[in-house]
């Protein structure tokens, strides 16, 4: 349900699973390893490509800044 509309809101999952709000927030935060961000719920953990491409891009973007730094 999450995972095919990360729109979804605590509370429509809670109301369709009939749960409360704080058992719900707490199956996805705790149990599923989720977090609301922007509202919608993400994997807490990167998979290694995402750190790696988090990397180069922090990469790049402080050779750009050196780069200007030197004209």
């Amino acid at each position: 349900m999450v995972m095919n509309d990360r729109r979804i809101t605590i509370r429509e999952v809670a109301d369709d699973v009939a749960i409360s709000i704080g058992s719900c927030h707490e199956i996805f935060s705790d149990v599923l390893g989720m977090k609301r961000v922007a509202a919608k719920f993400v994997p807490k953990l990167l998979n290694f490509e995402q750190k790696q491409r988090r990397m180069e891009v922090a990469q790049e973007s402080l050779n750009e800044v050196d780069t200007m730094r030197i004209y």
